[in-house]
């Protein structure tokens, strides 16, 4: 089963849609056919502390992880 996690700098929050890119992550999983649809999880979160390289505080950052279990057969 997929575990899909959006980690977003707190600084993006009101310029994201986050609804929206679960949605489409989730989507795109469930579209690939590999995976049973009650596996399929997609969550959200916010990063209150963190460092960019350049100190820059107008800068952020969007991360996408995808974790999926072992013992899924080859589609």
């Amino acid at each position: 089963m997929p575990h899909l996690v959006v980690e977003y700098s707190a600084n993006l929050e009101s310029r994201l849609e986050l609804e929206a890119l679960m949605a489409k992550l989730r989507d795109v999983a469930v579209a690939g056919g590999v995976f049973p649809l009650a596996g399929i999880r997609v969550r959200a979160a916010r990063r209150d502390r963190y460092l960019i390289a350049d100190g820059d505080p107008a800068h952020g950052f969007v991360h996408v992880m995808a974790r999926i279990g072992e013992g899924r057969a080859e589609a």
